[in-house]
């Protein structure tokens, strides 16, 4: 008998286990879920000018390639600004004041942006876009 009251709440307590392990796992990749929909790591539609002789195909492919990527990082909130890219063309952010005010991208918060760089003699990466469609950020060395 006594057997039986030992087995009993072991297989109680592993139910009870099992149970929160479920639970805890569910919470976690919901959470994850959730965490990765929210986030927009993503470049505005029509907030950027490409410039360049580039294709029609190319400059399609390069589009979405940069929407893809996060370029809103490097963007100001009252300055254009232009970035190099390896693949010939140059890309010129519009301003978040820009996009807001002309309703380009009515949901930017300007605020989320700064009017300049944050350190001096800064430079900007030298950015190519490769043949997957990943954009690749070559870091220049800023001391003379």
């Amino acid at each position: 008998m006594v057997a039986k009251i030992v087995l009993s709440s072991r297989t109680k307590m592993t139910k009870a286990l099992f149970i929160f392990c479920c639970i805890f796992l569910s919470q976690f990749f919901a959470g994850n879920a959730v965490a990765q929909n929210t986030v927009k790591n993503k470049t505005f539609t029509n907030s950027f000018i490409i410039y360049g002789n580039v294709s029609k195909e190319k400059l399609d492919f390069y589009t979405k390639s940069i929407e893809a990527a996060d370029m809103e990082q490097f963007r100001l909130k009252t300055a254009r600004l232009t970035l190099k890219f390896k693949n010939g063309f140059l890309l010129e952010l519009i301003p978040a004041k820009d996009l807001f005010v002309k309703k380009i991208v009515p949901e930017i918060n300007v605020n989320n942006y700064s009017d300049y760089v944050p350190t001096p003699n800064y430079k900007y990466p030298l950015f190519e876009v490769l043949d997957s469609g990943l954009i690749t950020a070559e870091v220049q060395n800023s001391s003379k």
